[in-house]
């Protein structure tokens, strides 16, 4: 099957999505684009140094501008930050997606994954790691809920398995 649309990976920090997006990437012959990876390609720095020089404002500026550059390479697969659907530039072009595909995560392993790997998450560099992934998935879940046209566990299953079960449920 020939898709024309792009498929986008929506989810918290530390849901998969970068991992899981390879596997679509390999499954479809599609181009693959972690926009957090663009992002800092683009920049020449990294997302803590752009938070940090520029703060929240400016990270979401560039996140905006780069996920409305990979919207046009059509067909492709686009892993989106965590944050980028409360941009309203990105939540409008999500909100018209074709195939978005939320990926869940629990708390618990999302907690464990982002303490493992907390570069690149500047906003749970300050405080309570914990009580800061409380409130941002608190304000965040329903907007993932509301655009997602899918939704996985993104534990259940290896990135492999995972990727294989989506790719199978989109095309049919």
């Amino acid at each position: 099957m020939l898709f024309n649309d792009n498929i986008f990976l929506i989810g918290p920090m530390g849901a998969g999505k970068s991992s899981i997006g390879l596997q679509l990437s390999k499954l479809s012959n599609m181009s693959f684009y972690d926009s957090d990876r663009e992002l800092e390609k683009n920049a020449g720095v990294d997302i803590d140094w752009i938070y940090d020089v520029e703060g929240n404002q400016g990270l979401q500026q560039r996140e905006q501008e780069t996920i409305l550059s990979l919207i046009k390479h059509k067909p492709c697969i686009i892993s989106t930050g965590g944050g980028s659907v409360t941009i309203p530039a990105v939540h409008k072009e999500l909100t018209t997606a074709k195939i978005v595909i939320y990926l869940k995560v629990p708390f618990e392993a999302q907690l464990q994954r982002t303490t493992r790997r907390p570069q690149g998450r500047p906003l749970l560099n300050k405080g309570n790691h914990k009580q800061q992934l409380i409130e941002i998935n608190k304000k965040i879940e329903p907007i993932y809920e509301e655009l997602a046209t899918n939704t996985y566990n993104a534990t259940k299953m290896t990135p492999v398995t995972l990727a294989k079960k989506i790719w199978h449920d989109i095309k049919t």
